[in-house]
């Protein structure tokens, strides 16, 4: 983390790294999320459960919804930081561990203006999840 760019944004480095890490679920959030669409068929056995009373569909619209928040606040925040050319870059960038910009192959900007691009994107997500 360049904390120049951070500090502009006035990230302070735990909530940077709990971002990051948000961010790095972004693809487990959004296989979840297509899981949560389909139901599976219980198991009728005879065998009575009495601590099973919860209705799994309600549950998985739960955590659908959670789910798809999560996912919208990357994808909105992707969407406000960057531009079509930059997108899928900075979008690799901050999903996918150990993606530094040197990984990226042919971001349509220097460096340094990338990173800034991040710090700005960090920043949005920053104000959408925590305030």
């Amino acid at each position: 983390m360049n904390s120049k760019e951070y500090k502009k944004y006035k990230i302070d480095d735990y909530v940077y790294n709990e971002l990051k890490w948000f961010c790095f679920q972004y693809e487990q959030k959004r296989q979840k999320l297509k899981d949560c669409y389909y139901l599976k068929s219980m198991n009728y056995d005879g065998v009575r459960c009495e601590n099973h009373n919860e209705n799994i569909a309600e549950i998985k619209a739960i955590n659908a919804a959670q789910l798809s928040h999560d996912v919208d606040m990357i994808d909105t925040a992707l969407r406000l930081a960057s531009d079509t050319a930059t997108y899928e870059f900075l979008k690799k960038n901050v999903t996918q561990k150990n993606m530094p910009y040197e990984r990226l192959g042919a971001v349509p900007m220097g460096r340094r203006q990338f990173y800034e691009m991040r710090a700005k994107f960090f920043h949005i997500l920053k104000i959408m999840k925590i305030g």
